[in-house]
């Protein structure tokens, strides 16, 4: 379990300000460097990969770095991926 799943499970209210790269619920701030939590949250997903060919029916499923996840798969969107979670 990742530390953003257990603070959504006590902070339902909680939300993610890309501004300021924290989590926040209305009364306080709940994690600074909130990018690198999200990241590390979807780290070792599997998204779809290309070969090198670039054929795309040689791509594959393939486990990669939270940060290549949340943007193969959220659009580069940090907001969206830790509403998502």
């Amino acid at each position: 379990m990742s530390i953003l799943f257990d603070l959504k499970a006590k902070h339902p209210d909680c939300y993610y300000d890309a501004d300021m790269d924290a989590i926040y619920t209305d009364y306080e701030t709940l994690a600074d460097d909130a990018m690198y939590l999200i990241e590390d949250h979807y780290e070792g997903m599997k998204t779809w990969t290309s070969g090198k060919s670039g054929n795309p029916e040689d791509e594959t499923m393939q486990p990669c770095s939270g940060k290549d996840y949340i943007i193969a798969e959220f659009n580069h969107d940090y907001h969206y991926a830790f509403e998502s979670i």
